[in-house]
């Protein structure tokens, strides 16, 4: 799902967090997207709903729409938790809706 990427820093050990896993899991239909004109494809993403059904087990990946630039790391409810309970830091979360299948 992602690869652990090793930080060069002073006297803190980081590492970054590189998402390998991309999953169609954007409902269109139900979120508010804003399209090329030209292209038909996804310029930004107003309000993101996933679909649950195309999820599976995994707990983190990045949507088709933004794989390829810096777009936006989707998370699943139970991996936010994990987090929130571990030590990790840098992390920030904002919830999105999900279709129930």
């Amino acid at each position: 799902w992602v690869e652990l990427l090793p930080l060069v820093a002073d006297d803190e050990e980081l590492v970054a967090l590189h998402v390998l896993t991309v999953i169609d899991a954007l409902d269109m239909d139900a979120s508010e997207v804003q399209l090329f004109p030209s292209t038909g494809r996804v310029m930004a993403v107003r309000r993101a709903v996933l679909d649950r059904a195309r999820l599976g087990p995994t707990p983190i990946f990045k949507i088709p729409e933004f794989a390829e630039n810096r777009g936006p790391t989707w998370v699943t409810e139970e991996f936010v938790h994990e987090v929130e309970s571990s030590s990790l830091q840098g992390l920030a979360f904002e919830a999105v809706g999900v279709t129930r299948p």
